[in-house]
């Protein structure tokens, strides 16, 4: 994996150390039992993992915290070498468009778009995601009023089209 720059000029990541590391990690919506308490967790580079669990348990938790949407107290939560709880609200969305790629159980289109419209917007968020991308011929059979009548397999194709590599 290579490092991209930042905004700033920055790396936003290294090669080293894991993907993924949580220690100590607690996290409530209220100030009642915390929905998650993971004492640690690691994903490596290049691993792929399966996430299941049933409704409640905190799988989306989970994913919004690794990909910083949400912050978690006490406890550390670090992505790419990058501490989520030190960086700002603009630096974590920074390494989300430059870095994480969410896709989404109910695909999140954005109906007034085309499909392919709806691929290429996370690009508008990162020249660094956005710079080797070629606009595709857009199917003669498509239209943008034609988002929400794509199947659930073109809608799943879309959201992963625009994930980083």
């Amino acid at each position: 994996m290579q490092s991209s720059p930042s905004a700033d000029g920055s790396a936003l990541g290294s090669d080293a150390g894991p993907a993924v590391s949580l220690r100590d990690l607690e996290f409530s919506w209220t100030r009642s039992t915390p929905v998650l308490n993971i004492e640690r967790f690691e994903v490596a580079r290049g691993e792929r993992l399966f996430l299941k669990g049933p409704s409640g348990s905190g799988k989306s938790t989970l994913l919004s915290l690794i990909s910083g949407v949400i912050g978690a107290s006490p406890g550390s939560c670090l992505v790419l070498g990058k501490d989520l709880g030190r960086l700002s609200t603009s630096r974590r969305d920074a390494l989300r468009a430059e870095q994480i790629g969410v896709i989404f159980q109910m695909f999140n289109l954005v109906p007034y778009l085309s499909v392919l419209d709806n691929v290429l917007l996370p690009l508008t968020f990162s020249a660094a995601r956005s710079a080797p991308c070629v606009r595709p011929a857009i199917p003669s059979d498509r239209k943008p009023s034609d988002c929400w009548r794509v199947s659930a397999l073109e809608m799943k194709r879309s959201t992963r089209a625009n994930r980083p590599r």
